[in-house]
């Protein structure tokens, strides 16, 4: 593997988890009429743990590929962290800025044109159709988002 194939691989899976997290939590939590200091709060320990978990995960994947060198696994893994906790935190600024309807909105725009981007430089990378790749990336992370309202709606009628 050359090591911007490893570099690649850490921010594609960063970016990817930083948004769907990110954006599952910001509506599972709206759904559940949390502050924005609770989602602020919710948003930094994806940016810590759920960070180094998926940095963790990333690690184990390409040490278990015996044709992956070892400069090439931590390139992987600290293309992961980098991206994702940077992705995770760059959602920080709408919840602080905005009313909590408005900072979804915003969340929601800034989640479709990082998928957008990386749809993009996906496509071209694997000389593919960005506008497929872009429905896919959408499709899948809709279906997070989605489901993670519909479950913490659902908690809140059962809990509340």
């Amino acid at each position: 593997m050359k090591w911007f194939d490893a570099v690649r691989t850490g921010i594609g899976f960063g970016v990817a988890s930083g948004i769907v997290t990110t954006t599952g939590l910001l509506f599972g939590l709206s759904a559940l009429g949390a502050s924005a200091m609770v989602v602020v709060g919710g948003i930094m320990i994806i940016a810590i743990s759920d960070t180094l978990s998926d940095s963790l995960g990333m690690y184990i994947s390409q040490k278990s590929n015996p044709c992956v060198t070892f400069w090439d696994v931590w390139l992987a893994t600290g293309a992961t962290f980098v991206s994702k906790f940077l992705i995770a935190t760059s959602f920080i600024a709408p919840q602080l800025i905005f009313s909590r309807t408005m900072a979804l909105v915003v969340s929601g725009i800034w989640a479709a044109l990082l998928l957008a981007g990386l749809s993009l430089f996906i496509a071209r990378s694997r000389g593919g159709s960005f506008w497929l790749m872009y429905i896919e990336h959408a499709a899948i992370a809709l279906l997070a988002v989605t489901l993670t309202y519909g479950v913490q709606h659902l908690l809140h009628g059962w809990i509340a």
